[in-house]
């Protein structure tokens, strides 16, 4: 991880983000962040923007070290982008995103590969706090971490690469009769009381299901002071209900 190191100061943010975190985004280095992550295979545009930058170096940072520890979080992206609404070849109301399949998604570059992953042109980490904080307080979403809808896409990437390295070359046509494949009426009162209301959404809901349970596991290990991870992460599962638990089964077993 490049370096994300500041003065001890009192933390002021109740979901991750500290002051520490909120200087450096001014001076963080996107050039040195995307070197980093090119180190790895993954090719990185964060076009300048430095806020995003340091999120999503903390995010990728955060799983390569879960993965070292627990050989499941391993996270590969061909693309990482940081892209401009201008340029979006997509449906306009999207956010950040996951592609599952390779395709044309802005006017001013080629095809991405599946996996690739876009994020919004956020301005900075208190306007990605407010999102996470409004998401879970009206429960939407399963965590309040600043870094859930970055650590969310990534989810997506390690799910998409998990069936494709089971189904090799059958895996697109797995993808496509997932879109439709959802859970029953019961199984989302479940889904919808630990994880949120976005989660009992048919479309994707297998996929959206894995990126939010183990996101929020994920978020649950971080330490408030440094972002890294200072817990087990699959200790949160000990807490949930027995269905809950097939119904994430079904999920990994797909």
């Amino acid at each position: 991880m490049l370096p994300v190191q500041g003065r001890k100061s009192k933390l002021t943010f109740q979901s991750g983000l500290n002051n520490n975190l909120i200087r450096l985004q001014s001076t963080f280095n996107c050039k040195q962040a995307e070197e980093y992550l090119n180190k790895q295979g993954i090719k990185s545009d964060f076009l300048q923007n430095k806020p995003m930058a340091l999120s999503i170096n903390l995010a990728a940072s955060i799983l390569n070290r879960l993965n070292n520890a627990f050989s499941f979080f391993y996270f590969w992206s061909p693309n990482i982008n940081v892209y401009n609404k201008e340029a979006l070849l997509l449906d306009s109301n999207l956010y950040h995103f996951c592609i599952p399949e390779c395709k044309k998604v802005l006017s001013n570059k080629p095809e991405f590969e599946k996996a690739s992953i876009f994020y919004s042109d956020i301005k900075n980490l208190e306007a990605l706090d407010f999102q996470a904080e409004q998401a879970h307080k009206y429960k939407i979403k399963p965590s309040s971490h600043f870094l859930t809808d970055i650590i969310h896409e990534m989810m997506h990437a390690i799910y998409v690469n998990k069936i494709y390295q089971k189904y090799g070359d059958n895996a697109f046509s797995i993808l496509q009769n997932l879109q439709n494949k959802h859970f029953g009426k019961k199984e989302n009162e479940v889904i919808g009381d630990i994880l949120g209301k976005a989660a009992t959404e048919p479309l994707n809901q297998y996929h959206e299901v894995f990126a939010d349970t183990f996101t929020k596991a994920v978020c649950n290990s971080l330490d408030e002071k440094d972002c890294m991870p200072c817990k087990n992460p699959f200790d949160l599962f000990k807490e949930y209900p027995k269905e809950f638990i097939s119904i994430i089964r079904k999920i990994i077993n797909i």
